[in-house]
This record gives structure tokens, sequence and C-alpha cells, in this order.
């Protein structure tokens, strides 16, 4: 993790059986560290969790330095505790494989709660479409919960197959409700929304409104009209000799046009707001 010093956090939360201490601008360190220690590197420096966070987790996190503060300021707060809660679930998500079905019982039920406390920000969301994600996270850890149920069921049972079903029905919902958490946490501290330090005001934009201009009306064909002498008919006794003349009017116009009206709104993303 060279190319993040930040990140050294992580080290030191992946092995909290050492003494830690926080610098004065917040910035978590091992209180003392000795050649040749072993030490537990963290799952996500090598499970592509952090290629997955937005450029504002980085951009919260405390300089190592122990002097420069996030260049996010305080709006960082929030936005590294929900992820802080969220690394801590996905941690107890990983460790679940090793506990034994009675304490696998009651982990899931634990779990699953800081699963949904990461994502109460994303629930607060009045975008529909984030705050979906939130709900989503919801139905995972409950579904999480009732397999949870159903391993107890089947201990009392002496059922090992369904025990053994439920145990990985159980851990899967939980890696559902994680999968879900992390696109809510993008989606409320995604590129687009926290790469800036103060929030931005929306800007209104009018709709615009354009109109088809209405076409040229076709032009009136001039009406033909075709004359046609017929002969005479051999004069009767009463009747006048002449001419019968025959008119045939033949001629269409059709004049038309349509108004066409579209509307179309240039709706401005604005950041959210930290409090």
């Amino acid at each position: 993790m060279a190319g993040c010093p930040k990140c050294a956090v992580d080290l030191v939360r992946a092995n909290p059986h050492k003494k830690a201490k926080r610098l004065p601008n917040g910035f978590l360190t091992f209180e003392e560290l000795r050649v040749g220690e072993k030490l537990r590197l963290p799952e996500k420096w090598f499970n592509g969790e952090l290629d997955r966070r937005p450029k504002a987790y980085f951009a919260a996190l405390p300089y190592h330095d122990g002097v420069k503060t996030s260049s996010l300021g305080a709006l960082a707060d929030g936005l590294l505790g929900d992820y802080v809660t969220f690394d801590s679930a996905a941690d107890k998500v990983i460790a679940l494989a090793q506990l034994s079905d009675q304490a696998f019982t009651t982990a899931v039920l634990t779990t699953g709660a800081l699963i949904n406390q990461s994502v109460a920000e994303v629930a607060r969301s009045t975008n529909p479409a984030v705050a979906a994600y939130a709900q989503a996270t919801g139905i995972a850890v409950n579904s999480a919960g009732g397999h949870a149920s159903d391993l107890i069921a089947a201990l009392a049972a002496g059922d090992q197959a369904a025990a053994a079903k439920a145990r990985l029905d159980a851990q899967n919902e939980l890696l559902t409700a994680l999968d879900s958490a992390r696109l809510g946490l993008y989606a409320v501290y995604g590129d687009e929304h926290t790469a800036v330090a103060a929030p931005q005001i929306p800007t209104f934009v009018p709709p615009i409104t354009t109109t088809k201009p209405k076409p040229a009306p076709k032009p009136i064909p001039t009406p033909i009209v075709v004359a046609e002498t017929v002969n005479a008919p051999t004069p009767k006794s009463g009747l006048s000799t002449g001419a019968v003349i025959g008119f045939g009017l033949a001629g269409a116009a059709v004049v038309g046009g349509a108004l066409y009206l579209s509307t179309h709104t240039d709706l401005m993303k604005s950041a959210r707001r930290f409090l």
C-alpha cells in the first residue's frame, strides 16, 4: 500500500492486539512497531474493496504526517464513520465461517445490525433510487435472520443437512446485504457528489421549449374545367335548335400542418451536504 500511506489505518485495525494511538490530526497508527513482528494484513488490501471506494473516501482520510487534516474537513466524519462500520461488518461476515453453530446464529444478528447501520445515511436520502439500496440491504439482512432461525430449528431436530444449508443461506444473504450497502454508500458518497469540500447549491435551469415551425401551406391546385361540345339533337317541334354544353369540374386541395412541442429540462445534480 505504498501508494496510499493514509490507508495504513487499515493495518492498525486489522491488528487489534497491538496498542494504537491517534495523532493530533486524527491519523491512527501503532504505538510501537518492532522489526520482525508478524502482522495480519487487512483483507481489503487484496480483495479489490479499496478499488471500489470513491475518491472522496481517500480525501476524507487524515494524512499520515499527523499534522495535515483531511481535505474534506468536517465533512469527512460522516463518510469515514459509515465506511468504518461497513468494514467492521465485512470482517464479521468473513469470520462467520469459523464460528460454531451456536455462535453463528448470534453473529448473524449482530452483523446484520452493523450492515444496516452502515447505510443509515443512504436510507435518509430523498432520492428514491438511492434509498432503494438501503431497503434492499434491510431485506437481505432480515432474510439472513430468518435462515439463522432455521439453523436453530434444524439443530434442535438433529437435521445436520438442513443446518448446513441454513448456515450457507444466512451467510450468502449477508454477502448480498454487503453488496447492496456498498452500492448505496457509493451512490451517496460517489465522486460526482463529494469530490469537493463544500456542497454546491443547484442552479435552477428553466425548461427549454422548442416549437417546430409550421410548414408552409401547399398551393391549392387550379380547378381544371373540361368543356365538352355535344352535337345538337334533331330538332323537335316546339324546341329551338342549339348546342348543349356540359361542364365537368375536377380539383381538390388539402392544406394541413402540425405543431410539435417538446420540452427538455436539464436537471443538474447537486452535491450532497454532509452534516
